[in-house]
């Protein structure tokens, strides 16, 4: 026999012994299809294809058509803000899978029932107020004496404005010179003169802040005491709006300005699709390269897990930890997540087998020695039948008899690929005592 030809043979006497296996020990074979079938639902291989996301609409729309290349549909769900945001995500019927929520806008309780993806952009605290009003306005204590609109209740810049003013000793609950409203009202009222500032936690590119960043009739307020409340707020950030980098030729602004800033913090539901988690932070990795997106922050600054008031997602600590896997890189992403899990898998199962390979557990072996084995003990027993006691000639024909059959038996038996030696040890064993047994029954007729 080749050798090619005979490594084959071995590999089909292993599989037949894997079958036999299987169709004697019905109950373990089931048991190991329903543990795979498990495993594999437990590794998620189809994720779902629509994703609701809460909160900024004009974020959702600017990563919308990356999902749909990947076959992913991405559906915006509106929101008041933040706090909404994040109360949608934390209840299961509201069908929502991700939210934007901008850092330190929600309690510890609503927290601790999402995770984060991490932060994708810096977050402007934008402070507005009307020039009409004759000076300049150069801290909150200034501005706590004119009508704010600070959003509506359950959006995410009332906590934060509300968290600021208090370091000055303001209280801005029941405080009739701070109005919440919708921010749509608030802004709709800041520009009729119905309002003298407007105070809004939202991205660069938000369209309200890009008109009122170029109104004549708005002046942006400038942080001079940002250091300060820096250090007194873990979770805000001091950035700068440069000269003229608003309008050139217009000089918007006219000098550099000053302003705080959080980061909006993507988080999901702790059972989302980890595929998804994964391709959603790819999506974000890819947005931030786009320029306008980069008025605050560097190249390649975000995503980063910098709010740790919500809990990092595992994906995300792994995005984080090691980038995103080759094999990612190469095959569609509706089924490298899975086939990037699986071949971990399979790579632990490889581990466990040749493991076992080591101590030479060889199941076509294994069987056809138990099957000899238990021919051995019948032969053993013959033997030491006829070695111990007087038989008579009729015993001894039975004897012969059910040697005969014996050998019959395992003679119909399939002898595995290398082990022909052991088969004729076998046959040789019986000649032997087939031998012993006509030497006795002569014996004992002469």
């Amino acid at each position: 026999m080749k050798p090619k030809n005979y490594f084959f043979e071995v590999v089909i006497e292993e599989l037949r012994a894997i079958k036999e296996i299987a169709l004697e020990q019905k109950f373990f074979a089931m048991l190991f299809l329903v543990s795979l079938v498990m495993v594999i639902y437990f590794l998620e291989p189809t994720p779902p294809k629509k994703i609701r996301v809460a909160g900024y609409a004009s974020m959702v729309e600017a990563i919308k058509d990356y999902f749909e290349k990947e076959g992913f549909l991405v559906e915006s769900v509106p929101s008041v803000g933040s706090i909404q945001n994040a109360e949608l995500l934390a209840e299961p019927d509201s069908n929502v899978d991700i939210a934007f929520i901008q850092g330190g806008a929600i309690d510890k309780e609503l927290a601790s029932k999402v995770q984060s993806l991490g932060s994708i952009a810096y977050e402007p605290v934008w402070i507005f107020y009307q020039k009409s009003l004759g000076k300049e306005i150069t801290t909150l204590k200034d501005l706590a004496k004119y009508r704010v609109g600070v959003g509506p209740e359950k959006g995410g810049t009332r906590p934060l404005v509300k968290e600021l003013f208090l370091l000055d000793g303001i209280s801005i609950e029941n405080n009739p010179n701070f109005v919440v409203d919708a921010y749509d009202k608030n802004d709709s009222d800041f520009m009729e003169g119905k309002l003298d500032a407007i105070v809004v936690v939202t991205p660069f590119l938000d369209p309200s802040i890009q008109k009122l960043l170029r109104d004549p009739r708005a002046v942006l307020f400038n942080f001079d005491l940002a250091p300060a409340y820096v250090k007194k707020v873990s979770h805000i950030e001091e950035v700068t709006v440069p000269k003229a980098s608003i309008d050139i030729q217009k000089m918007i602004p006219p000098k550099n300005v000053r302003v705080i800033a959080t980061t909006t913090s993507l988080a999901v539901r702790k059972d989302f699709n980890k595929d998804l988690q994964f391709l959603m932070l790819v999506a974000m990795k890819n947005l931030n390269r786009n320029p306008d997106m980069l008025f605050f922050s560097r190249r390649q600054e975000f995503p980063a897990y910098m709010d740790p008031t919500i809990e990092a997602s595992p994906v995300a600590l792994k995005f984080y930890d090691y980038g995103i896997p080759e094999i990612m890189r190469n095959l569609p992403h509706s089924i490298s997540g899975f086939a990037n899990r699986f071949w971990v898998l399979m790579l632990s199962i490889a581990t466990i087998i040749y493991t076992l390979t080591k101590f030479n557990v060889k199941l076509r072996a294994v069987r056809y020695r138990v099957k000899h084995r238990v021919g051995y003990q019948r032969l053993l027993e013959f033997e030491k039948m006829i070695s111990t006691q007087e038989l008579q000639p009729s015993s001894y024909k039975e004897i012969l008899a059910e040697i005969d059959e014996l050998n019959m038996s395992l003679a119909k038996e399939k002898v595995p690929v290398g082990f022909e030696s052991e088969y004729f040890q076998f046959m040789l064993a019986v000649e032997l005592l087939e031998n012993k047994i006509q030497r006795a029954m002569h014996a004992q007729m002469s």
